[in-house]
């Protein structure tokens, strides 16, 4: 199943529904389409209503859509693939036989836990370039898509506010996220995404030689929500309301998210979850995506609570799952690794989450949500865990101390009973962490570095810094 421009080296080339092979395609749809989007309703500075370009001009878009099934697939192996069109007929009736919707696209299967193989993963949130704010997405995006292509990690964790700019727009998420991180656009000039304008209006250096060009085809993305990506978005009383409708429209359909387990524990967490909280296991890491406990002066447009609409039946699954793998996460190279949005529920000792943490082996915990960087350890008698707030993919917005301070991103290695990670930095900082400027870029891009050994359950050795 490699694309015809590949080359396979110590592999073969596999071909849906040839008998000789095992693997299988199946529920393939794809559709082509004009799509009428919702208008922004935020209010401008000058009250005459919405200005974003992206948001109005998009709102009439053409939209690709695939989705296929494989099966037969062996874990831990890289596949290339390539999505072609049967031929069609123009307008002067003039037979096309092939349309390349997409050249060489991979993905890689998750090894077994048995195979021993290393996990890398990348880890950032609190995305978006904005509008005239201190925004630096643009250099996160282009270190991050330099680490991933030389690094090659299997994954990315997004730690919510994936949308941060639009408050959730579904009419966003794909010039921007999509747009920009798929970027199977023009290969000759791949530049061309939503906010090449915006890029050169800050003076952004990224994307004026860029080699972007299918990133997400080879790195999936496994997301939590954030509050704006439930959609925090302004009404006319001024108070902020999660929309609902706004939040399946983009985050729901625009991730395919893990609905069944590995076993009956993962199978019981994962059941209904409606998007809110999932699990998943790449070889010997088991991945906990977690809701946003708490929406902080925000409430829901259906009327219901965060505690329940999905907060209560989390909690519940939660202690449910890691109390059924409790014997297993006590190995040293099975790891438990948990990330959502909320800092608070990541990193204060007090808080209900890191106390859940601490007693039911978690061994990470990541968290966005603040614009800043921190990292510690967490210890309660003989138990511990590692929180780090990664909230640096670039945004930031006009309120004091909400720019982003030290933009960037880790990534993050298992293998074994170790667990490194290492946090990139684009940009010089002060001693207040506020990067020296536009053109202040980081000589050397790793800013610190963290070792994790793993000795039981919930215990661990540290080499790194704190703070």
């Amino acid at each position: 199943m490699a694309a015809a421009s590949i080359q396979t080296v110590d592999g073969r080339l596999y071909k849906t529904g040839d008998p000789g092979f095992p693997i299988a395609a199946r529920d393939i749809t794809g559709t082509y389409k004009y799509e009428s989007g919702v208008r922004h309703d935020r209010p401008t500075a000058d009250g005459k209503g919405a200005s974003d370009y992206w948001l109005n001009r998009y709102s009439d878009r053409p939209v690709a859509e695939f989705s296929v099934t494989f099966t037969g697939l062996e874990p831990g192996r890289t596949w290339h693939y390539r999505i072609e069109s049967e031929g069609i007929l123009d307008e002067d009736d003039r037979q096309l036989t092939t349309i390349i919707m997409a050249d060489d696209v991979y993905f890689r299967t998750a090894p077994e836990g048995s195979q021993g193989q290393a996990v890398r993963f990348v880890a950032m949130g609190d995305l978006g370039p904005g509008d005239g704010r201190p925004s630096y997405f643009y250099d996160v995006f282009d270190l991050f898509h330099g680490v991933s292509r030389e690094k090659g990690p299997h994954l990315w964790l997004a730690l919510g506010d994936i949308d941060n700019d639009t408050d959730g727009h579904p009419n966003a998420m794909d010039p921007f996220f999509f747009h920009v991180y798929n970027a199977y656009l023009d290969k000759a000039d791949p530049r061309k995404t939503a906010y090449t304008k915006t890029a050169k209006s800050t003076a952004v250096k990224a994307f004026r030689n860029p080699p972007y060009y299918g990133l997400l085809g080879g790195l999936p993305v496994f997301p939590t929500f954030g509050n704006h990506d439930i959609c925090s978005r302004p009404t006319k009383v001024s108070k902020a309301d999660g929309d609902f409708g706004y939040w399946k429209m983009a985050y729901r359909q625009g991730f395919r998210l893990p609905s069944a387990g590995w076993d009956d524990a993962s199978t019981r967490f994962n059941a209904g979850n409606g998007g809110f909280f999932y699990t998943f296991r790449y070889g010997n890491v088991i991945f906990l995506s977690l809701g946003v406990p708490r929406l902080e002066g925000c409430k829901l447009s259906n009327g219901k609570s965060w505690a329940s609409e999905w907060g209560n039946a989390q909690e519940e699954r939660l202690q449910d799952f890691l109390g059924a793998i409790r014997q297993e996460i006590a190995k040293p190279d099975v790891w438990v690794v948990a990330y959502l949005h909320d800092h608070h529920a990541a990193i204060d000792f007090e808080k209900a989450y890191p106390q859940m943490f601490l007693h039911n082996g978690v061994d990470l915990v990541l968290a966005g949500h603040q614009h800043f960087f921190q990292h510690r350890t967490l210890t309660d008698g003989n138990t511990d865990y590692r929180a780090v707030v990664v909230g640096t993919g670039g945004f930031g917005d006009t309120d004091p101390g909400d720019d982003c301070h030290r933009p960037g991103f880790i990534l993050a290695e298992v293998r074994g009973s170790v667990l490194q990670y290492w946090k990139y930095d684009t940009h010089r900082c002060s001693a207040e962490a506020r990067p020296d400027g536009r053109d202040a870029f980081a000589p050397a891009a790793v800013r610190e570095y963290c070792r994790l050994t793993k000795t039981g359950f919930g215990r661990h050795d540290v080499e790194g810094t704190e703070g």
